[in-house]
């Protein structure tokens, strides 16, 4: 994510985001560098610290979005055993 696009988000201006970022010892120098998740954790933090940002709940269309990933990801481990169990040789004891 790019500094100026974080500052969008947090309703900040970028300059001042750039200093925060700075002082929170993320090399920084311009609205255009780019920022990892860490340092966008960092800055989120700081601003909800002091009252400055809360973070938004998700849409109901993400959670679902999540949600039907998560079950996708089960059906396709599940199938995946089937598989295995079907093609493993039986063991006669």
């Amino acid at each position: 994510m790019r500094v100026h696009e974080l500052a969008k988000e947090l309703g900040r201006p970028s300059r001042e985001v750039i200093s925060v970022l700075q002082r929170l010892g993320i090399p920084v120098i311009s609205h255009a560098n780019t920022i990892d998740d860490v340092a966008i954790r960092k800055i989120k933090e700081w601003y909800a610290a002091r009252g400055l940002y809360e973070e938004p709940e998700p849409e109901p269309e993400e959670i679902m979005e999540e949600m039907e990933v998560e079950v996708a990801e089960t059906e396709a481990e599940e199938k995946a055993a089937e598989e295995v169990a079907e093609a493993a040789p039986e063991v006669k004891a």
